[in-house]
């Protein structure tokens, strides 16, 4: 009897010996798995904006509207583009919660003739939105563009109709090097 209850807790103990590799390739693996998920997967911050009928880009002292539809299919593109990381990276650089964010600041204005190289995109009917709880309504979206090769806080300002001036804007994240490349070449 003796010999039995021996030979069982042997048995016990190679048991535990080699569930505990097992598990820990198993949490390996998963690991493994959900980085390479994670890594493929991209964060947008692009905010809520609608699709703009026209854009309008000025840069190093030159405007340009598309009118070509190709043109203008690309430098949407390249605008949403420009929101997108991978969400490995967003959860390393602690930004995997950021997200768009309105704003209005009563004592700041910013005129349209104060930002040097932006996109306009520019709607045919008005848009709205709402603000810290307060709606707003626009039918031109300014994005401010910045020549930095990572990714930066950003602002959207929001123009009512007929206006060249706002108080309203959207901070978000964005890269525009690939897009200020795209530009460079209309």
């Amino acid at each position: 009897m003796y010999y039995i209850l021996e030979n069982t807790r042997k048995e016990e103990g190679n048991m535990n010996n080699k569930l505990i590799p097992i598990i820990a390739l198993s949490l390996i693996g998963v690991i493994a798995i959900a980085t390479i998920v994670m890594a493929c997967i991209n964060k947008s911050y692009e905010p809520n904006l609608n699709t703009p009928d026209m854009i309008a880009v000025s840069a190093n002292g030159q405007t340009y509207e598309s009118t070509d539809t190709d043109v203008f299919d690309s430098l949407l593109q390249e605008y949403k583009d420009s929101f997108k990381e991978s969400s490995i990276n967003a959860l390393f650089q602690g930004r995997i919660a950021n997200g768009a964010e309105g704003k209005y600041l009563e004592d700041v204005i910013t005129s349209l003739s104060s930002i040097s190289s932006y996109i306009s995109l520019d709607y045919n009917t008005e848009q709205s939105i709402t603000i810290q709880n307060e709606d707003f309504v626009y039918d031109r979206a300014v994005v401010s563009l910045t020549t930095d090769t990572e990714l930066n806080t950003v602002k959207i300002y929001l123009f009512a109709p007929g206006t060249t001036a706002t108080s309203y804007y959207i901070e978000t994240i964005a890269n525009f090097s690939a897009l200020n490349d795209y530009i460079d070449t209309l």
